[in-house]
C-alpha cells in the first residue's frame, strides 16, 4: 500500500476524489458530503414510518415538514430547510450515525480502490489530469468515458470487499459495540441490512438513474441505479464465497428488504411518488446488456492499461 493521504475539502457540495500529486496520494472528501448524508439519514430516523424495526417508532413525530430542496449541496439543503431533524428515541438516535459510518466507509472504500488499483496514477499519466473526481467530470470521448466507467466498476467492486469483510468482523466482535448495536447484530442478517440499506441510500440520494434516456457515451460513471445493483451483487457474492455458503438466502432477502425500505424512506420525507423506473430499468436486458459491456472492456482493455500503475492484484468480472 502507498502512503495516502486524506481531508476535508471546504466545500458545500457532494464530491470526492482520489489523486496523485508529485509521487504522493490524496484522498479528498468534501465537507457537504458528510453533511448532507447525516441531514437526510437522520430525518428518516425522526420519522417513526421510516424503518419500522429499529427502537420505538411511536416515540417519533408522524407529521414532520417534508425535506425540501435535496440537492447536492449541503448549503442548499441547508437553506431549504433551517431546522435540522433528529430521532427522539435512544435506539433510533445511535442508528443513523451507523448507517452514516457505513456510507462513509463505502465511500472511503471506493476512492482508496482508485490508488491501489491504479486508476489515479494513469489516469494522471496519460491525460495530466491529478484525480478522479466522482462528480461534475465530462469525459472527452466516448472511449474515455467507457474507460472510465470500467475505472467506476471496478472501483465499486473493490470497495464491496472490505465493507463485507469488515461487517462480518464486526459480527463477531459484536460485544465491544454500543446498544443496541451489540444485540442487534447477534443475527448476521441485520448487519447485512444495515449494510444494503447504506448503498441503497448513496444511490438513490439525488436520481433515480437508470440507463434508459441516458446518453452514456458522456458519462464518467455508470447510471447509479446500475452501481447499486451490481455492488449489492458484488456483496451477496462475497457473502457467500467468503462469510458463510448458508447467509447468500439471507443476504438476498435482506438485501430486498432494505432496498424497499428506502424507496418508502425517500418517497416519505420528499412527499413525491416512489422513483423506481430507473432501478427497474438495470434489471433489463438492456441493464444486464450494459454492465456486461463495462466489464469486458474493463477485463480485455482497461485492466491491462493501469496494471503497471496498481499495487494490488486487478480482478476480472462476468455478467453471467
Amino acid at each position: 500500500m502507498p502512503d495516502i493521504y486524506t481531508e476535508y475539502v471546504a466545500n458545500a457540495e457532494f464530491n470526492a476524489y482520489a489523486a496523485r500529486y508529485k509521487e504522493a496520494y490524496f484522498i479528498g472528501f468534501f465537507a457537504g458530503l458528510p453533511n448532507i448524508v447525516a441531514t437526510v439519514v437522520n430525518r428518516m430516523l425522526a420519522d417513526g414510518r421510516i424503518f419500522p424495526d429499529i427502537g420505538d417508532p411511536k416515540e417519533e413525530a408522524q407529521d414532520l415538514p417534508l425535506l425540501a430542496g435535496l440537492a447536492p449541496n449541503a448549503t442548499r439543503i441547508f437553506e431549504s430547510n433551517r431546522h435540522a431533524l433528529a430521532p427522539k428515541n435512544g435506539h433510533r438516535q445511535i442508528y443513523p450515525a451507523h448507517l452514516c459510518n457505513l456510507v462513509f466507509d463505502f465511500l472511503a472504500a471506493h476512492e482508496m480502490a482508485h490508488i491501489v488499483n491504479g486508476h489515479a496514477e494513469y489516469t494522471e499519466f496519460k491525460f495530466t489530469v491529478p484525480s478522479i473526481m466522482e462528480f461534475g467530470t465530462i469525459p472527452a470521448t466516448p472511449e474515455a468515458s467507457l474507460e472510465a466507467q470500467a475505472m467506476e466498476l471496478d472501483a465499486d467492486f473493490t470497495g464491496a470487499l472490505p465493507m463485507v469483510t469488515t461487517v462480518k468482523r464486526v459480527v463477531s466482535q459484536r460485544s465491544l459495540l454500543p446498544q443496541p448495536l451489540a444485540t442487534r447484530y447477534k443475527d448476521p442478517a441485520y448487519a447485512i441490512f444495515d449494510l444494503a440499506a447504506a448503498i441503497c441510500i448513496i444511490f438513490r440520494l439525488f436520481n433515480d438513474n437508470g440507463i434508459t434516456g441516458v446518453d452514456l457515451s458522456k458519462s464518467s460513471h455508470p447510471p447509479s441505479r446500475l452501481r447499486q445493483r451490481m455492488i449489492l451483487n458484488t456483496m451477496g457474492n462475497i457473502i457467500e464465497e467468503r462469510w458463510d455458503r448458508s447467509l447468500y438466502q439471507v443476504a438476498e432477502e435482506h438485501f430486498s428488504k432494505a432496498i424497499a425500505e428506502v424507496e418508502n424512506a425517500y418517497e416519505i420525507i420528499t412527499g413525491g411518488p416512489q422513483q423506481v423506473g430507473g432501478l427497474h430499468d438495470v434489471w433489463s436486458t438492456s441493464g444486464l446488456g450494459y454492465a456486461a459491456m463495462i466489464a469486458d472492456y474493463w477485463n480485455n482493455v482497461v485492466r491491462s492499461r493501469v496494471k503497471d500503475y496498481a499495487s494490488a492484484k486487478l480482478s476480472t468480472y462476468t455478467f453471467d
